[in-house]
């Protein structure tokens, strides 16, 4: 079993397709909505968590793509400033997946981008503005 977070970019033709749900009836896979911003007639974002086998995962991430729907690992939605991160761990603090985490060796804040699901907490968290969710504030 796999599973893998991503952010998915619908366009201004792919907002009402039920582009989604395919993912369940025709690859076998089991799908968790983290985050959703999607308008009508408008670009619309996603962050989903997809669930199954390997093989399936990665065929139904190519049926995505050939729709017209963008897939972006979710690694890209956090940005870290390492000039200004003062690895307080303030947002390691807040972090509800431990994405974020202290290193005890290092004393160093890490991120684990697998377990990330872009909620944004660690934005608020940050006193130094080190941290920005670069998927459109989904």
């Amino acid at each position: 079993m796999a599973s893998t977070t991503k952010v998915l970019r619908f366009d201004k033709t792919t907002w009402n397709q039920p582009i989604v749900c395919r993912l369940a009836s025709d690859y076998g896979l089991t799908f968790n909505i983290l985050k959703a911003f999607i308008l009508p007639r408008q670009e619309g974002r996603m962050v989903l968590e997809i669930i199954g086998d390997k093989e399936d995962c990665k065929k139904g991430l190519q049926y995505l793509r050939k729709c017209g729907v963008r897939v972006e690992p979710i690694e890209q939605g956090i940005v870290r400033d390492d000039r200004t991160c003062v690895h307080c761990g303030a947002c390691s603090g807040l972090c509800p997946t431990q994405a974020l985490f202290i290193d005890r060796s290092s004393m160093r804040v890490d991120f684990d981008p697998s377990l990330c699901i872009a909620c944004g907490w660690c934005v608020k968290a940050c006193p130094t503005r080190a941290v920005r969710l670069n998927v459109n504030e989904i």
